[in-house]
């Protein structure tokens, strides 16, 4: 589904001007710096705080963001040091519901879907109960930019914030999250053939609230509130 609206995405509801970018994506390697803690009122046992790198690959094109990365860190909560492993996943579509067009830039206000999966657990997380295990689906809306600097370099860039409903692993509904999610992307393009290089940098700040939600409230109370500031660096080919 997301796919497909992945590619009907570029239709605009209103757009003004003639600017419309070439098609171009990129697959890249991906540098994750990220900080991960516990953000409830309680005061559990054992937290999962994060404050490491992770590695991945990201698949990008101008309505359409895939990414995947793995990473470990070390923990103390304190006497228990633990070492962290997380996979954290996430894909967002979007399309410009109204767009306005210059010679050689666009600005356009976007409707977006964003789905993200994050799992942190340890060595001494005997029990699945006591691991970090949401994946959220929500909607946002912002702003998308997208300029040529020249006949070889194209800039995209975008900015939204989102609500998204929170899944426990094998439970169901268990809360909210909410993010902000930026990012700016250059592409240098046809420097070997259809192939180009392209660099980027985004920061995506993330909230799990699992405590109470308006619908319903989960057992968990607040053990699995954390809050994440990530910041993603990106470097691959584009075509």
């Amino acid at each position: 589904m997301f796919l497909v609206l992945a590619e009907s995405a570029g239709a605009q509801m209103f757009s003004y001007g003639g600017y419309d970018g070439p098609a171009t994506q990129a697959l890249s390697v991906a540098t994750y710096l990220i900080d991960f803690r516990y953000d409830g009122d309680g005061d559990p046992s054992r937290r999962l705080d994060w404050d490491g790198t992770a590695y991945g690959v990201t698949f990008e094109r101008r309505n359409l963001a895939v990414s995947i990365v793995f990473g470990s860190s070390e923990s103390t909560t304190g006497a228990f040091t633990d070492n962290l492993r997380m996979v954290d996943a996430a894909l967002s579509v979007w399309g410009d519901v109204v767009r306005s067009r210059g010679s050689t830039a666009s600005v356009g206000l976007p409707i977006v879907i964003h789905s993200g999966f994050r799992s942190v657990d340890g060595d001494l997380v005997s029990d699945i109960d006591e691991s970090f295990g949401y994946t959220v689906l929500g909607i946002g809306t912002g702003a998308t930019f997208e300029a040529e600097a020249s006949r070889s370099v194209l800039i995209q860039a975008h900015a939204w914030p989102a609500i998204a409903m929170a899944f426990r692993s094998f439970e169901g509904f268990a809360g909210s999250s909410t993010l902000i999610d930026g990012d700016l992307r250059v592409h240098f393009m046809n420097l070997f053939g259809r192939y180009g290089l392209s660099a980027a940098y985004g920061y995506r700040w993330q909230k799990w609230n699992t405590n109470e939600t308006g619908l319903t409230a989960n057992d968990d109370g607040e053990l699995f509130d954390y809050k994440s500031n990530q910041h993603m660096l990106r470097l691959g080919l584009n075509w």
